[in-house]
């Protein structure tokens, strides 16, 4: 019984983490901070801003799923799009699928002309991506400690400002 349990539990997290939470982000009137799209319809998005948080680890199982969602997010935007940030808060791993995941996925970006940044990385996850080549790729400027700093960054490298779309 009680290896059942523990093969049933194991089961359970690898299907949680092999289909991670991930959501547009927008502003909400009389909120602090970015909020679920998804839970707030109301909410606005930053013109040429695609915010997209990810609640998981990038690792094999997961790895093909965030990179199809990411992908998704992007031509369901239905607005013009010049960046986009990946809020990184939860990313505690990257594995090498992970890498090639991203990899791939900064290369449709670069096809796109779109510019890609992370908000809230951790360290360790930075030193992971540098071991794999990304973080150059991606650009020491182009990871930030919040989402608002890299909106603040967005506005400032010329980003649309609100009411501009």
């Amino acid at each position: 019984g009680l290896t059942m349990a523990g093969g049933l539990s194991l089961a359970t997290v690898v299907r949680r983490a092999g289909q991670p939470h991930s959501t547009e982000l927008a502003r909400v009137e009389g909120m602090k901070g970015y909020h679920d799209r998804e839970r707030h319809p109301e909410g606005w998005t930053i013109p040429g801003l695609l915010i997209v948080r990810v609640e998981a680890p990038l690792f094999f199982a997961n790895a093909p799923t965030f990179g199809r969602s990411l992908h998704d997010f992007i031509v369901n935007a239905g607005r013009p799009l010049d960046r986009v940030v990946v809020v990184g808060d939860a990313i505690t791993d990257i594995d090498t699928t992970g890498a090639e995941i991203l990899a791939d996925l900064l290369d449709d970006l670069d096809r796109r002309d779109l510019k890609f940044a992370f908000a809230g990385l951790k360290g360790p996850v930075k030193g992971r991506l540098r071991s794999y080549g990304l973080y150059d790729r991606i650009g020491d400027d182009q990871f930030f400690p919040t989402i608002g700093s890299a909106v603040k960054y967005h506005y400032n490298a010329g980003g649309p400002e609100p009411g501009d779309d």
